[in-house]
């Protein structure tokens, strides 16, 4: 009668625990695009409506937000988050809300930028005289402007949460031990680099090409909306 043994075939090998690599790279992709997204869209909302109160009203409202800018831009920006999730835990929530709120100062000057010169434009002012709110001005005059380099700006932003989400899970400070990570799967085969390589070799390199692909998404997409910016 025999006792039929199935032998399971793991596409990318097994790791220390025995579970199946190619499985938690899948995870770990979907780890790290459900954080970049997250985070791009809580980036995009800061720094479109700081930019536009900024270019917007002017001032002393203007100079306080370039301040505040500043600062973000002048402190080592991953200090304070290894800090905040140091103190408060590491979850995907407080990685999303950390990396979020620590990468919408680009699209902020971008945003004001652009709001100064359509300031300057007849239609803009036309459209002031008529009584549109500020949220219309934003969303009929404004954002159809300014949305090429938004976008730009927004794909490379996303690779970059990418990477930092990778290097806080490589640190443990990550989504911690309840989702793979690429990073953390990274760290973790670091000690068994000379007896089993593609613990390492697997995750960095899908690390790598996501990273590649963003980064040349965004730079085709800038050189065909602006072929004598992005080179």
């Amino acid at each position: 009668t025999g006792i039929q043994i199935r032998k399971k075939f793991y596409l990318l090998g097994t790791d220390e625990y025995g579970r199946d690599v190619f499985a938690r790279l899948i995870y770990g992709s979907r780890v790290s695009i459900t954080v970049g997204l997250s985070a791009v869209v809580l980036s995009f909302i800061i720094g479109i409506i700081l930019g536009f109160i900024a270019g917007y009203r002017g001032g002393f409202i203007d100079i306080i937000l370039n301040r505040f800018t500043e600062m973000f831009l002048a402190f080592p920006v991953i200090y304070l988050i290894v800090l905040i999730l140091a103190l408060f835990g590491s979850s995907i929530f407080s990685v999303i809300i950390v990396l979020g709120i620590s990468g919408w100062m680009n699209l902020f000057k971008i945003v004001k930028t652009e709001v100064l010169s359509i300031k300057q434009k007849d239609f803009f002012a036309s459209a002031e005289l008529i009584g549109l709110k500020n949220s219309l001005l934003l969303k009929k005059e404004i954002f159809p402007v300014i949305v090429y380099p938004v976008i730009i700006n927004l794909i490379f932003l996303f690779s970059n949460i990418i990477l930092a989400e990778a290097a806080l899970s490589y640190l443990g400070l990550g989504t911690g031990s309840s989702y793979p990570s690429w990073g953390s799967m990274i760290n973790s085969g670091q000690e068994y680099i000379t007896k089993a390589w593609w613990l390492i070799v697997f995750p960095g390199a899908a690390l790598i090409l996501t990273l590649f692909t963003f980064n040349s998404a965004g730079k085709n997409l800038g050189k065909l909306l602006n072929p004598g910016i992005v080179k």
